[in-house]
């Protein structure tokens, strides 16, 4: 598959978010995801699409495996704040309060003003 088509099937399936139908944006990202395993972007939302859905289980990995790729602080921030979307689902308090505690010394390790206990 050519990236012109990888970059539009990727579109299209952001295009499913952001409209509420995540289930479409699934079928795509796997396409995706089946000829470029390691598309971050791929990843990223495919992980968000599976929280969406309900699916913690499958949304966990994704997140490890784009946590573990050189991204940017603000897109670590969204993968710390899809990790506790994905602990709340799992209706763990221990694994939700970890997750708290990692956004947390993420965004002061970052400077980000939202550290100061502004997260309950």
């Amino acid at each position: 598959m050519e990236r012109d088509h990888i970059e539009w099937l990727l579109i299209s399936a952001y295009n499913f978010l952001v409209q509420d139908m995540p289930e479409r944006s699934i079928t795509l990202l796997e396409l995706v995801q089946l000829v470029d395993p390691d598309n971050v972007h791929c990843l990223k939302m495919l992980a968000c699409a599976n929280v969406q859905t309900g699916r913690a289980d499958e949304a966990g990995p994704l997140i490890e495996a784009v946590m573990g790729q050189p991204i940017s602080e603000g897109e670590r921030t969204a993968m710390h704040l899809l990790e506790l979307a994905v602990a709340g689902q799992s209706g763990s308090p221990e694994r939700l309060e970890e997750a708290r505690a990692r956004l947390r010394s993420h965004l002061k390790r970052t400077g980000t003003g939202l550290a100061n206990g502004e997260l309950a």
